[in-house]
């Protein structure tokens, strides 16, 4: 039932675009408990004449119950769907029978029960978002259908939310309605509209005005899973904010509310021309008024650099579509001319831009002497007429939306608390449903897992000491496992007029005893590159360009060139030409990185994290676990994978979706490989799962003689309709694939992964601190379940805000492990991350898939059109880095 949000860099997590539970903002009212009654579970009869009851079913593998698919509306991975059978009439029912197995429950192999939680050592007492829902025996819920003519509303979100809010406006204020089923939910008395016709005005977005005529039809009391909808899609508080995010969940104690509070920044148009006053020094200086000149070409370029890919709406006429900014006209926009239709005569004629503009949509072009933006397909608008469609903040207004997305614990939990107390106002509408949610936080039993020894360099061992601070696994004095001698390597500095940051040999040998500082903290040396050269930034524009520079580069540092390090003065789409070229054509490691960075005062962090990923990149190892069996037999060998799938942006309709698999192909775990493939655009299933484990099996098994025993998959992406499908499709898939004729079948462990979630934990008291790292929740406010497979994990140090646990979930396990042995896995090789000296947020194998996931996204955008025809077109890299940690 939790709606899904968009999620950005600020808060761990926090949407950068509110969702504010599905629906237009109508307010909906809450009713507060002081004494709140004993805990219960809720669960739904068949029929309100019935004794038997139906349990709420938090797994729902199969198609869902009301006749819906996994290609319709789905709930959030860790969301719970109680359903019931079609076409049969529901009420709200408390009971305390026990809950009973669902269905997923009997797709689980080898399933060990356990009564209550893991059994850590330490424990600790928790306080979670979650706010008990409580639901009277007497609950009745009114549905009235409603038929709209015409049939079809307008495509902008905010003209349909504001045609749905006139219409609750004239049946009631006290209710919910879900917009897309185009249906309202309310208690006995509350609608009075049966049978009404009443009619819409709104204006269209070219400004017409249009009609819609509205039909209500009272309809029996809805079933189960269209009160889930309601609840899912209704303001369930009557909060007047739009700082918040919600969703209802089925956990051990019953229902409960999840309230987070979360930041955006609020969107203010901002038109390309200012965009460039405010990013590129000398443009202002040409469109002062009566002293208009072109732009000169240093000036041009840094327009270009900034503008391209981008993304903008227009100003000229009413239209919600967003475009990609391609580049810059060559001609001003005085030159420009176009072809216009004359029905008259029934023949084009040559027009200047700047006419048609007039003529069309009565407006003068301005600055005449600019360029025009290309927009693709030869659609030239002016600059003026362009507004950038995405947020672009200065450095102060980041930092104060930093410093409110990134609030501490005590903080985010206070606004959390005034989030729910503000509902206080609209007791009468959820009175009338009989619900009523708790005005405290769910209070619930955490525990506290062991730190792993680590391996380090030279043979020492590192038991790291729980502190206040969290301090890093790689200390000063600490070597790296193992690693790699640098025989010859190259320095490239791209330089710009207006961002020229290494220009001299000062700064370039700054930036080579940098690196070579970083090398030897980690018990590494590194001699001076062989190969200085500088280029201008603008041999990034163009992937035939870099191709030439990159193979002069290769030839100029000699033979066995171990890897290039590549300085750019910021961010440049050349970075995917520069991978694309690297990776799949020449064969050579590239680390590219931003200027500033030996400018930071953190530089000594910086060139030391440039030293770990270029070691593993080489094919060295930085950390391991003492311990790598991980509880597992000595004679067990152990395949860790991550699955994942990048999709382009809703807007974009042609890219493919890029899915990655990465596994580990050494015994000890720190080695791993990776797969990429592109596939059908937003198809969130693996289409070639089966073939990229089966090629990293192989690679194991190659460097190992032997394959693994033992394969735990972890999952991530995965919404709660489209677990059947990992259970059913893309796990036997990969059985198939692997087995070699039926003569090789490990054991299999199967964990969805869900970073996406609202749940936040506290510690039960007034301090201001996160939960101690490696805190586990496996009780309480997971989804039911009469076995602990379920569990939210903080396996790393929060540096700034309100740490977020990851949530696991155990589909499939054949290797009969206990819920105390997959915790501890999970978090010990939380430990052994490449590029960081910090346990992660997220297991390593999801991490690099990750990673690889988004090199994909690199070197589709990279190549040309007429490669990237067919979604099944692979991505082969060079043989040499094949099997290398190119990704990191």
């Amino acid at each position: 039932m939790e709606g899904r949000g968009n999620y950005g860099r600020h808060g761990a997590g926090d949407g950068v675009e509110v969702n504010r539970g599905g629906g237009p903002n109508v307010p909906v009212p809450v009713v507060l408990m002081d004494n709140p009654p004993a805990k219960s579970h809720l669960h739904v009869p068949p029929n309100p004449s019935q004794t038997d009851l139906t349990f709420l079913s938090c797994n729902t593998p199969d198609a869902n119950q009301d006749g819906s698919t996994a290609g319709q509306k789905r709930p959030a991975p860790d969301s719970c769907e109680p359903r019931m059978p079609k076409n049969q009439k529901s009420s709200f029912t408390i009971s305390s029978t026990p809950y009973q197995n669902s269905d997923l429950d009997s797709d689980i192999k080898s399933l060990n029960p356990s009564d209550g939680s893991a059994a850590h050592s330490n424990t600790i007492e928790l306080l979670a978002n979650f706010f008990k829902v409580q639901c009277s025996s007497e609950a009745t819920i009114l549905q009235f259908d409603i038929d709209i003519n015409p049939t079809k509303l307008p495509k902008d979100r905010d003209l349909r939310r504001s045609i749905f809010k006139k219409v609750v406006e004239k049946l009631g204020d006290e209710l919910f309605y879900n917009r897309r089923a185009n249906r309202i939910f309310g208690g006995i008395g509350e609608v009075n509209g049966d049978g009404q016709i009443f009619k819409v005005d709104t204006p269209d977005l070219d400004g017409t005005e249009e009609s819609y005529e509205f039909h209500i039809k009272k309809k029996a009391m809805p079933n189960h899973s269209e009160i889930d909808d309601l609840l899912d899609r209704g303001n369930l508080l009557n909060i007047h904010a739009r700082s918040f995010q919600q969703s209802l969940k089925c956990t051990e104690q019953g229902l409960a509310l999840c309230m987070d509070h979360t930041v955006l920044p609020l969107k203010e148009p901002l038109s390309v021309i200012d965009f460039l006053k405010q990013k590129v020094e000398g443009f202002s200086a040409s469109i002062e008024k009566g002293n208009f000149k072109e732009l000169d070409v240093l000036v041009r370029q840094q327009v270009e650099l900034k503008l391209k890919d981008l993304k903008v709406k227009v100003t000229h006429r009413k239209t919600s579509e967003r475009f990609t900014i391609k580049g810059l006209t060559d001609k001003i926009t005085s030159n420009i001319t176009v072809d216009r239709w004359d029905k008259s005569t029934g023949q084009s004629t040559k027009i200047g831009l700047d006419d048609y503009f007039k003529d069309r949509y009565r407006h003068i072009i301005q600055y005449l002497h600019l360029p025009c933006l290309d927009l693709g397909n030869r659609n030239f608008v002016p600059m003026e007429l362009c507004e950038l469609a995405e947020v672009h903040m200065n450095r102060k207004a980041k930092s104060k939306l930093d410093e409110y997305s990134t609030a501490k614990p005590s903080a985010r939990k206070e606004k959390i608390y005034e989030l729910v107390q503000s509902g206080s106002r609209g007791r009468a509408a959820l009175e009338k449903l009989g619900l009523t949610v708790e005005a405290n936080m769910m209070k619930i039993d955490g525990h506290i897992i062991d730190l792993p020894a680590l391996k380090v360099g030279g043979g020492q061992k590192v038991g790291e000491v729980q502190t206040k601070a969290g301090g890093p696994r790689l200390k000063k004095g600490m070597d790296v496992v193992d690693g790699v001698p640098v025989k010859n390597w190259a320095l490239v500095v791209f330089t710009s007029s207006a961002l020229d940051v290494l220009t001299n040999e000062d700064n370039e040998n700054k930036y080579v005893t940098g690196l070579q500082s970083g090398f030897n903290e980690l018990g590494m040396n590194l001699k001076k590159p062989s190969l200085k050269q500088t280029f201008d930034v603008q041999e990034l524009s163009d992937v035939s360009r870099v191709e030439d520079m990159l193979k002069k580069v290769v030839i100029a540092a000699g033979p066995e060139l171990d890897f290039v390090i590549c300085v750019m003065p910021e961010k440049h789409e050349g970075y995917r030409y520069i991978k694309w070229v690297s990776e799949m054509k020449i064969g050579v490691i590239t680390q590219c990185c931003l200027a500033a960075g030996a400018e930071k005062s953190e530089k000594c962090r910086f060139f030391r994290n440039l030293a770990l990923k270029i070691n593993a990149k080489l094919g060295g190892t930085n950390v391991e676990l003492d311990n790598h069996l991980l509880g597992f037999e000595e004679e067990d060998s152990i395949m860790l994978i991550g699955a994942s799938v990048s999709h382009s942006e809703a807007q974009n309709k042609c890219s493919s979706s890029i899915a990655a698999v990465a596994a580990n192909i050494d015994p000890s775990m720190a080695r791993y490989a990776a797969r990429v493939r592109p596939q059908a655009r937003r198809t969130e299933k693996i289409l070639e799962f089966g073939e990229m484990v089966n090629e990293l099996v192989k690679a194991y098994e190659s460097k190992n003689k032997a394959k693994p025993k033992k394969i735990i998959i972890f999952r991530q992406g995965v919404s709660e309709s489209q677990i059947d499908m990992v259970l059913k499709e893309e796990l036997p898939n990969m059985k198939s694939a692997i087995s070699d004729g039926g003569k090789y079948s490990p054991s299999i462990t199967l964990i969805v992964v869900v970073k996406r979630h609202r749940t936040r934990l506290f510690i039960d008291s007034d301090n201001n601190e996160n939960v101690p790292k490696g805190t586990v929740v496996d009780s309480q406010i997971v989804p039911p379940s009469p076995n602990k497979w379920n569990f939210y994990l903080c396996s790393h140090r929060s540096f700034s805000g309100t740490v977020k646990p990851t949530y696991y979930r155990v589909l499939y396990d054949e290797n009969k492990l206990t819920p105390k042995k997959i915790q501890e896995l999970v978090y010990k090789i939380c430990f052994t991350c490449a590029r960081s000296i910090y346990s992660v947020s997220l297991v390593p194998p999801l991490y690099y898939a990750g990673l690889a996931a988004s090199r994909g996204q690199a070197f589709r955008e990279a190549l040309p059109d007429e490669v990237n025809q067919g979604a099944q077109s692979r991505y082969t890299l060079e043989s040499k880095l094949k099997d290398a940690m190119f990704f990191v």
